[in-house]
């Protein structure tokens, strides 16, 4: 009865609250069409207003989120995880710094998670969803206790970034460390290689050289893999000014 208690009251607030600060932008839409239909020659009465949601009632949303975090942190793994993501969300909007730490609690709750690799999963996924454009350095500290498919999947995305920051060496340090985990990250290499200036081909080639490794040393044997995140791609694209010697040999392995 207690949990059941608690429980309404956490959703009643990641219900109410978004609804709560979203007053503004709907009577602000609200003011500008009434404004549209009062204009005066030449001015428009009002056009420059920026409404603001009453105190009363971000006072009484805060309170709500306030409330429903405390209740969250009682919650076992799976649903207090779930719960602070939620709050978080809210939060993102209002408070950066508070859903930053929100994100890194629920981040700590999903590792928790047991016998449900499932949900644990998709809330770290979600999580570095929404951490990733308020902190990618929390992030990154973060990949090595998450699941290995969301650690992927995060970290390609990382690597992506600074690929389009121009961040070389930041990136090839994360590549070597997917290596590590698994197989190499083929598709957002490829964005960091075709990304590197021409004076960077030593780095371009020891990439290769890399994605030649990795490929040996995992099985492929079902079918020939082509397209985006796969070898070949990056053959195609960067076979003709690499080594003749290393390129068929990357050839023979994807063909064997």
């Amino acid at each position: 009865m207690i949990f059941a208690s608690k429980l309404r009251v956490a959703v009643a607030a990641i219900v109410l609250c978004p609804f709560l600060f979203a007053q503004q932008p709907a009577q602000q839409e609200q003011q500008i069409q009434q404004v549209s239909e009062n204009k005066t020659v030449g001015k428009e009465i009002g056009a420059k207003a920026s409404p603001k949601i009453p105190a009363k009632d971000k006072e009484l949303a805060l309170q709500m989120l306030e409330i429903s975090d405390a209740q969250a942190r009682g919650f076992e793994a799976p649903m207090r995880s779930y719960s602070l993501l939620q709050i978080s969300q809210i939060y993102v909007a209002i408070d950066k710094e508070k859903a930053r730490s929100l994100l890194g609690d629920a981040f700590t709750a999903s590792v928790g998670i047991q016998d449900d690799e499932q949900t644990q999963s998709r809330l770290q996924e979600e999580i570095f969803r929404t951490l990733l454009p308020l902190s990618q350095a929390d992030v990154e500290e973060r990949l090595p206790q998450a699941e290995l498919s969301v650690r992927k999947q995060a970290a390609s995305g990382i690597i992506r970034r600074y690929a389009e920051k121009k961040q070389f060496e930041p990136a090839i340090e994360l590549i070597n460390q997917v290596t590590g985990w698994d197989e190499f990250p083929y598709e957002s290499a490829t964005q960091l290689m075709l990304a590197m200036p021409a004076e960077m081909s030593a780095e371009k080639l020891s990439l290769f050289s890399q994605a030649v490794n990795s490929f040996k040393n995992h099985d492929h044997s079902k079918r020939i893999q082509m397209g985006d995140g796969s070898l070949t791609n990056i053959v195609v694209r960067f076979g003709p000014k690499l080594p003749a010697k290393l390129v068929l040999e990357a050839i023979d392995e994807i063909l064997s």
